[in-house]
């Protein structure tokens, strides 16, 4: 199982690279990047957005649409015919998650938490469909139906990702 020791290696990767990065910063004097305060207020802009709609649908469908099409189109074994066709439903599932409404104050409200993980998952959906199309080749837990060899003489290199101006990773 792929993720079966995910938990642990968070932990205890997560506990190390604190550790180094503090050492670094002790040792070398380093100066810690002031954050983008524009950045921070741009992304508090953007999450209370469904809060200011006056009419819209909750996030509890577009999720549950979102979570299908990731296990039928972006699963263990993909093609280029499922992953464009889950690539097409990320791109109309994002214009519809622009229209969420939220109702109720921020504080314990599980439909704004929907919505903020609904945002998440999107973008990660997108991403592993849009890097699995462009990797003609099965290789490790990426396996293409469609191209079931892996190609070293193709396949080594890594896929970057940024986004259009629609937010949308190409």
């Amino acid at each position: 199982r792929l993720g079966g020791n995910g938990i642990a290696d968070s932990c205890v990767y997560g506990r190390l690279v604190v550790k180094a990065v503090a050492e670094y910063i002790r040792t070398e004097k380093a100066k810690v990047p002031e954050t983008a305060s524009d950045q921070i207020n741009a992304l508090i802009s953007h999450y209370l957005e469904p809060f200011d709609r006056s009419t819209g649908d909750g996030p509890f469908e577009l999720r549950d649409r979102l979570q299908e099409i990731n296990w039928n189109n972006v699963g263990v074994v993909r093609n280029e015919k499922d992953l464009s066709a889950a690539v097409e439903e990320f791109r109309s599932i994002n214009e519809e998650a622009a229209k969420i409404k939220i109702q109720g104050v921020r504080a314990y409200n599980m439909p704004w938490n929907e919505y903020i993980s609904l945002l998440n998952m999107l973008e990660v959906s997108q991403m592993v469909a849009q890097s699995a199309l462009q990797r003609n080749e099965s290789r490790g837990a990426h396996h293409r139906s469609d191209y079931p060899e892996r190609n070293d003489a193709y396949g080594l290199f890594n896929i970057f990702l940024h986004k259009n101006s629609n937010q949308m990773p190409i």
